[in-house]
């Protein structure tokens, strides 16, 4: 017959009767699959070659960017076309109509697709539903035309339509990255929903085959990929470049007023001349400074220790080394001399009773180990000081010399879980190895 694509027998006569050149205006663009560019083939000025162009295996472009551009040259973004044949005649055949089959259409285009259908299951069994009110009524007038009369309805498909349902099957000509659930509340029990469904990272698709079931949900396998103009209000927006050209940069810094935008400059760029002092009334404020440099003030420290607290620091460093208390003397394993802010760790001990003027109670260990560390690694990440590691982890190995404090023993007992040594507050006692620290 002369026809330039593979049709399913069962569609054969329809695509004869129904060629798609009936549908398209004069000024049309034949998209090249290879070289993923657009052409004007004007009808006007070369009918041959427009009548070779409607008839070839391509898709057609007959809008671009909603219909605000004019003239021959291709516009921006593609919005409306004819699908290339192939595709529209594998997508009918797999939508297995059958006759008295009640068919809605999501998305007019020409439509050609829709005259198909109606060729057919008849006119009063098609509705086809289109957004733009100009294709739309392109659309009807070719329909008129060549002899077809579906209801064709011009309103957003992403709600179907209501008042024809339920259908037996939904067929839809754009890409979706969310099924509407209207199309599966309007479709029955059994019905058939065939959907280009893509994802949010390009515009690729892969073509679904959904079976609705009576709880209202709806499943089926994908078949085949193919690539669709998305719906309209599922469209990805990607920023543009600045007018006077540059790159577009991506930011989550705040642009604060003046007055909240004073802060010290980082360590990574002390030459800054603009640093100044945190604003007292947002001290942790990160700002951007009119130089366009991000400043992060620092940290307020713990405010310095009082004089009963400095005398209760050096009677706690001159305490016995079983005491419990914290010993600034370097530890029998040559480990570096403790902390005696490092409390978090919990590791009650007969042997260690509280000291008079200690900062850190009684059955506390010397060494805060919070957190496992590697063979050689140093100690406390809590805020204490601590020795080096020499043999596996404190608590958790076997060998002898795992305790930080070099001259320690380990033995058998409880453990908190990624808290120290000592028995666990919250976790259930479990047998481990733990580091007793005599």
């Amino acid at each position: 017959m002369g026809r330039s694509f593979p049709v399913p027998d069962d569609w054969a006569a329809t695509f004869d009767a129904v060629p798609r050149s009936l549908f398209l205006p004069d000024l049309v663009w034949a998209h090249d699959m290879t070289t993923g560019t657009s052409r004007s083939v004007d009808r006007c000025a070369d009918e041959t070659g427009w009548l070779d162009a409607t008839a070839e295996d391509v898709p057609i472009v007959t809008q671009w960017d909603d219909g605000a551009h004019h003239g021959a040259e291709p516009g921006t973004v593609p919005t409306s076309s004819a699908s290339q044949p192939s595709v529209v005649a594998a997508m009918l055949d797999l939508l297995r109509v059958e006759p008295g089959m009640r068919v809605v259409e999501q998305g007019t285009g020409t439509g050609w697709n829709a005259a198909l259908l109606a060729h057919r299951l008849g006119d009063a069994n098609v509705t086809t539903v289109e957004i733009d009110p100009q294709v739309a009524a392109h659309a009807r007038t070719r329909l008129h035309a060549a002899g077809y009369r579906p209801r064709t309805v011009c309103s957003d498909g992403a709600y179907g339509h209501p008042d024809g349902a339920p259908y037996d099957r939904v067929i839809a000509t754009f890409g979706v990255r969310d099924i509407p659930l209207p199309w599966i509340e309007q479709t029955r029990p059994g019905g058939m929903l065939l959907v280009p469904f893509g994802g949010r990272y390009s515009n690729a698709d892969a073509l679904v085959r959904l079976t609705v079931h009576a709880d209202g949900t709806a499943s089926g396998p994908f078949l085949q990929p193919v690539e669709f103009m998305k719906m309209r209000s599922q469209r990805l927006t990607w920023p543009a470049p600045p007018p006077t050209g540059g790159t577009i940069t991506e930011t989550t810094t705040e642009q604060l007023p003046p007055s909240l935008a004073s802060s010290t400059r980082s360590r990574s760029s002390p030459a800054c001349a603009c640093a100044t002092s945190p604003t007292p009334s947002s001290p942790t404020t990160t700002a951007l400074a009119p130089c366009g440099c991000t400043h992060s003030p620092p940290r307020p420290g713990p405010p310095p220790p009082s004089a009963a607290e400095r005398t209760s620091i050096t009677s706690a460093s001159t305490a016995p080394a079983d005491s419990g208390t914290t010993s600034n003397r370097p530890s029998p394993g040559g480990g570096r001399p403790a902390s005696p802010a490092s409390n978090d760790s919990a590791s009650p001990s007969p042997r260690a009773p509280a000291t008079p003027g200690s900062t850190i109670p009684a059955g506390r260990s010397r060494r805060c180990f919070s957190r496992p560390q590697q063979p050689g690694g140093r100690g406390c990440l809590r805020g204490g000081r601590s020795g080096r590691v020499r043999g596996t982890r404190c608590g958790r190995g076997r060998s002898r010399g795992a305790c930080p404090r070099g001259g320690g023993r380990v033995g058998s007992g409880s453990s908190l879980d990624g808290s120290g040594c000592g028995p666990s507050r919250a976790a259930p006692r479990r047998k481990r190895l733990v580091c007793t620290h005599r």
